[in-house]
């Protein structure tokens, strides 16, 4: 992606890497078998990108969630720089409801944020299912067939 080759394709021939909607290449919307949501409403999406954290060379990813050095290379050290692709399990329509609030009345001041993730226990059991439908798409036949396979680290993540 750093190479202008990749950005004069782009220009002058609308084809190459640029064409592709921010990483994510490939997304899907997924109803799991134990729902809280109405049935004609999924409550899962896959985000599927071509790149991973192993290949974070510049550091730019990790320094936005917070991943230390020393973590990183614990983590990915015996797979950096090789070929890898991303599956994200995104809950959809999570009953849990954080807050915003003002911290005072001057308008530069960056807003209180309070996340709640998972306060309510029945997002997590939902997004558990986005986790195994997960694994059970990077361990299917057809992503064998390319030979994909799913990092042991992955579960760090939950």
């Amino acid at each position: 992606m750093r190479s202008p080759r990749y950005i004069l394709e782009y220009m002058l021939h609308g084809r190459g890497p640029f064409t592709s909607p921010g990483g994510a290449e490939g997304v899907a919307f997924v109803k799991t078998n134990i729902s809280f949501t109405p049935s004609d409403y999924p409550d899962i999406e896959l985000v599927m990108g071509t790149g991973a954290y192993n290949n974070d060379e510049s550091g730019t990813l990790r320094a936005t969630i917070g991943i230390t050095d020393e973590f990183y290379h614990n983590t990915y050290g015996s797979i950096l720089g090789k070929h890898a692709f991303s599956v994200s399990p995104i809950l959809m329509r999570p009953k849990s409801r954080g807050r915003i609030m003002l911290k005072s009345a001057n308008p530069f001041h960056w807003p209180r944020m309070e996340g709640n993730f998972y306060a309510d226990y029945d997002d997590l059991v939902v997004l558990r299912e986005g986790v195994k439908l997960t694994v059970d798409l990077i361990e299917s036949r057809s992503f064998r067939g390319v030979g994909a396979t799913a990092a042991q680290h992955t579960v760090l993540w939950l």
